[in-house]
């Protein structure tokens, strides 16, 4: 029996629950961002 109660919570439980997969999607590009700019060395080893 779904009362209005249960209603509210599963609504709850979908919004909150495809917001943090967005922000989990946002945050791997963002990582991929700052892996680039990571792997880039800024010095040389063999010039040493």
């Amino acid at each position: 029996m779904l009362t209005p109660y249960h209603a509210i919570i599963f609504a709850i439980l979908l919004i909150t629950g495809s917001a943090s997969i967005f922000r989990m999607s946002e945050g791997e590009s963002g990582l991929r961002k700052n892996q680039i700019k990571l792997s880039k060395p800024k010095f040389d080893l063999e010039s040493y």
